[in-house]
């Protein structure tokens, strides 16, 4: 991981370089394909990245009522695993296939990449010394949010403010 040098108001985040996020991902998919089936598979079956995710975070409800438009919502908390929230009609609808797929794939980077570094955090925001208990990530299929508020700039997350 990699901490960015530019002066921001915010504390500098932390972050995973393309390289280093392309063999992470690899490590875990092919150690877990090894384990669980004793081969890789490719491609993958979309029960086995439901199963990859079940073993990253603490719950994946893929019945959530989710509002129009989000997909996925990934929860962090300080004190265990994120809960994921999948939007049941990726489910029900068959030909949202690919869709569910992407999802799943998705929320499992919001797990390995994010997680680690909220819990790290511990139950006081650093820079306001408030308590928080959970912080949510959520997708649709036009952009990303984190706590809320744009995230994404295409190499790391920024945090919400105060962190």
């Amino acid at each position: 991981m990699k901490e960015r040098t530019a002066p921001r108001r915010q504390p500098r985040p932390v972050y995973y370089t393309r390289e280093q996020l392309d063999e992470l991902c690899e490590q875990i998919i092919v150690g877990f394909c090894m384990e669980r089936y004793g081969q890789e598979l490719t491609p993958i079956p979309t029960e086995a990245l439901l199963q990859l995710l079940e073993e990253y975070a603490h719950d994946v409800d893929q019945t959530a009522d989710l509002p129009d438009g989000i997909n996925g919502v990934t929860e962090y908390y300080w004190d265990r695993k994120p809960t994921v929230k999948i939007d049941a009609r990726l489910n029900r609808q068959h030909w949202r296939e690919t869709r569910r797929r992407t999802t799943l794939c998705h929320e499992f980077g919001h797990v390995i990449q994010h997680a680690p570094l909220w819990r790290a955090l511990g139950p006081k925001i650093p820079a306001t010394g408030r308590s928080h208990s959970r912080v949510a990530a959520s997708t649709t299929s036009k952009n990303f949010t984190i706590g809320g508020t744009p995230g994404w700039n295409g190499r790391h997350v920024t945090y919400p403010e105060g962190f």
